[in-house]
C-alpha cells in the first residue's frame, strides 16, 4: 500500500526520526546549556549569582524575537528554520571550549566572552523554535498527540538520564575546567547528530494564507479570552520552571554535596518523568486535559515545598532529596503533557497556528527571562542571611522556593477557567507508525 507523502499515515511513519532528534538534543541539552552541568560550570569559574542570573536570562529574553522574524520563517519555510539554527546553535556551543585555553583571562572578560557566546546561542535558539512550534503542531496527528508527547518525553529522559549519569562519572574524577570541557564537546557532537535526525522528518504544507498579516493575526490572538488565560497560567508556571536554575546551586551551598551527587540526583527527576509519562498520555487522551492539568499543578506546587522544608546537612538528606526530584519529574511531565494538549489542540486554531504560537513563544520566553534574573540579585543580595527556626533552616532559597509553590497554585487557578472542548479519539495504530 502506497502512503501518500504529507498523510496522517506518512507522518506517523516519520516519526521516530523525530523521536531520535528529540533523543539527541536531550544529550546536548544536559551536556550544555540546560542540565546542571552548566550552572555548576559557572559556579567553578567563580561568576557571581546575579551574573549567573543574568545569562539565564539571556536564553528566554530572546525569544521576544519571535514577534520580529515570524514573518520570514514562514517565508524561509519553518523546518528548513528550525534545521539552520539548530546547526548554528551547535556551533555557538562549541565556541564554550575556548576559555579553557585562555585561564589567564580577567574575570570580565571572561564573563563578556561567555555572555557573547550564550546571545548567540539564544539568538539562534529564539529563531528556530519559533518555526519549531507551528511545525510541531502540523506533523504529529491530533488523535495521538497525548501518547506521542508522553513517549518522546519517556525517549528524551531516557537519554537525559545516561547523559548525566554519564556527567557525573565524569565530574567525579578530577576536579578543573577540563571536566566541563570534556562535557561540552561531547554535547556538541550529539548537537550536530540532532540536526542529521531531523532531514528525514516532514516538512509543513506551505501556507495559504497572506504573510503581510501576521501582526493583525496577532493582535486578533490576544482578543480570544481563553489564548488569554492560557498565557497567564503559563507564565506563572514558567516563573516556578525557572527558579529551578538555581537548585544545583542550592545544594552545593546548603545541603553540601558534591557535583557528582548534584548531577545523579536529577536521575530522580527523570525517574519520575519515565514511570509516569505514557499514564499521563494515556489520560489526557482519553479523559481530556482537566484532570491531568489539576494533578500536575497541585504536584508542582508541592516539590518547591519540599526544597524549602529540607533538612541540610542531615543523614536523610540526600533521600529527601531523592524523593522532592521525582515528585518533581511526576509533576513536569504532566504539566507538559497538559500544555501540549490546550496549545495544539484547544486554544491555537490551525489557520492561524503562526500567530498564535510567535505571542505564545515571546510571551513564554520574557516571563522566564526575568525570573532567574531577578532570582539572581535576589539570592546575591541575601546571600548573608541564614536563619535557625527549629528543625527548618531558613537561607536565601526558602523564599524562593515558596514563592513558586505559591505560583503553581495560581496557575491551577487561571487554566481551569479555559472552556475545554472535545478532542479526537485516538486511534489504535502506535505513534511510531
Amino acid at each position: 500500500m502506497t502512503i501518500a507523502p504529507g498523510s496522517e499515515a506518512d507522518k506517523r511513519r516519520r516519526l521516530p526520526w523525530s523521536l531520535a532528534h528529540y533523543a539527541c538534543n536531550a544529550i546536548f541539552s544536559q551536556c550544555t546549556f540546560f542540565g546542571p552541568v552548566f550552572p555548576l560550570f559557572l559556579a567553578e569559574l567563580g561568576l557571581a549569582k546575579n551574573r549567573i542570573g543574568l545569562l539565564f536570562s539571556l536564553l528566554p529574553f530572546s525569544g521576544l524575537l519571535a514577534l520580529v522574524v515570524a514573518r520570514r520563517v514562514v517565508a524561509f519555510g519553518l523546518k528548513r528554520t528550525y534545521a539552520a539554527c539548530w546547526a548554528v546553535r551547535t556551533t555557538a556551543t562549541a565556541l564554550l571550549l575556548v576559555p579553557w585555553a585562555a585561564e589567564h583571562w580577567s574575570a570580565e572578560r571572561l564573563f563578556a566572552y561567555i555572555g557573547v557566546v550564550v546571545a548567540l546561542f539564544a539568538l539562534c535558539r529564539a529563531v528556530g523554535e519559533t518555526a519549531f512550534f507551528p511545525w510541531f503542531q502540523e506533523v504529529v496527528p491530533p488523535a495521538i498527540r497525548g501518547q506521542f508527547t508522553a513517549l518522546s518525553n519517556i525517549t528524551e529522559t531516557s537519554a537525559s538520564c545516561a547523559a548525566l549519569v554519564a556527567a557525573g562519572y565524569v565530574l567525579g574524577r578530577g576536579s578543573g575546567l577540563e571536566r566541563f570541557a570534556l562535557l561540552i564537546g561531547a554535547g556538541v557532537v550529539f548537537g550536530y547528530l540532532s540536526v542529521a535526525c531531523l532531514w528525514p522528518t516532514p516538512a509543513e504544507t506551505p501556507s495559504q494564507g497572506t504573510r503581510s498579516a501576521l501582526w493583525p493575526g496577532m493582535r486578533a490572538a490576544l482578543d480570544n479570552r481563553d489564548f488569554r488565560l492560557f498565557l497567564g497560567g503559563v507564565a506563572l508556571v514558567t516563573l516556578n520552571i525557572q527558579l529551578g536554575a538555581f537548585v544545583p546551586l542550592f545544594l552545593r551551598e546548603q545541603a553540601g554535596f558534591g557535583e557528582r551527587q548534584i548531577v545523579l540526583l536529577q536521575t530522580g527527576y527523570f525517574a519520575g518523568i519515565i514511570l509516569s509519562s505514557y499514564g499521563w498520555g494515556w489520560l489526557a487522551d482519553r479523559r481530556g486535559t482537566g484532570p491531568v492539568m489539576s494533578a500536575g499543578l497541585g504536584l508542582m506546587a508541592l516539590a518547591p515545598l519540599g526544597w524549602a522544608l529540607l533538612p541540610v546537612h542531615h543523614p536523610w538528606s540526600y533521600a529527601l532529596s531523592l524523593g522532592v526530584v521525582f515528585v518533581g519529574g511526576v509533576a513536569m511531565v504532566s504539566w507538559y503533557v497538559a500544555v501540549g494538549q490546550l496549545l495544539y489542540v484547544q486554544v491555537v486554531p490551525p489557520g492561524q497556528r503562526i500567530e498564535y504560537m510567535a505571542v505564545f513563544y515571546a510571551w513564554t520566553e520574557l516571563v522566564g527571562g526575568c525570573s532567574p534574573l531577578l532570582a539572581g540579585q535576589v539570592l546575591e543580595h541575601y546571600r548573608d542571611c541564614h536563619l535557625e527556626w527549629g528543625p527548618l533552616h531558613l537561607n536565601p532559597y526558602t523564599a524562593l522556593f515558596l514563592g513558586g509553590g505559591g505560583l503553581a497554585a495560581g496557575s491551577l487557578g487561571l487554566l481551569r477557567r479555559i472552556r475545554l472542548q472535545a478532542v479526537p479519539e485516538a486511534g489504535r495504530t502506535p505513534a511510531g507508525g
